[in-house]
């Protein structure tokens, strides 16, 4: 079993979110931009970033933890584990960041912009996320990334930071993406290409440390 042990690091950007369902049974799915050899471990978290440069730790935390990454494979909810409190999403604004040895990698607000974390629903941006995150004003039961799902990573990444490539939905897309410029990368044009971490059966274990 991965248990994290000489994973890449992953930086802002590396990893994007592609959906977020905020309602019973709330789910989320990222998407890999670049290939990780030797496996990512990864937090996922509802908990704010405050102004003051720390985490508001009263919500909670998932593990993310897989012995190899391919470029535009995607994960969900069902590939992670909780690691402290409670992930539980809320359908009247709420934040999700991927973060990596306490750096937030990754992050989507729901409800409003950034600004400060005073309670579950409100957040600030942390730092060197401002192309590697996304916010809405609207607070829908779910919110799905609709845009390309083939291109270059910087196309990729400015279309899934595009809050015009989204809609509103009711069930996410969890399928592969096609990261033409990395190596590594999913094909893009499989059937049997996996739509998720899950489907590919190459899930670690948890590794049950805080990102604190």
């Amino acid at each position: 079993d991965f248990d994290g042990s000489g994973a890449d690091r992953v930086g802002a950007g590396d990893v994007l979110i592609a959906g977020a369902k905020f309602d019973n049974p709330d789910d989320v799915v990222i998407v890999f931009l670049k290939s990780f050899p030797n496996g990512v471990d990864l937090t996922v978290t509802d908990n704010g970033w405050l102004a003051s440069g720390d985490w508001r730790d009263n919500e909670g935390t998932l593990s993310l933890s897989l012995p190899s990454v391919a470029a535009g494979q995607t994960a969900t909810l069902a590939d992670m584990d909780s690691v402290s409190g409670s992930f539980a999403l809320s359908a009247s604004g709420d934040q999700i960041f991927v973060v990596d040895s306490g750096d937030a990698v990754a992050g989507l607000h729901t409800g409003g912009g950034w600004s400060d974390a005073t309670d579950s629903s409100t957040s600030a941006l942390p730092p060197g996320l401002a192309d590697a995150s996304i916010t809405f004003e609207e607070t829908p039961d779910a919110w799905c990334y609709d845009g390309i799902r083939s291109g270059t990573t910087a196309e990729l990444r400015d279309a899934l930071t595009d809050s015009s490539q989204w809609t509103e939905c009711s069930a996410l897309d969890a399928s592969p993406f096609f990261v033409s410029d990395a190596a590594g990368g999913l094909n893009g044009t499989s059937t049997a290409a996996s739509t998720s971490a899950a489907a590919a059966g190459v899930v670690g274990v948890a590794a049950v440390v805080a990102m604190w």
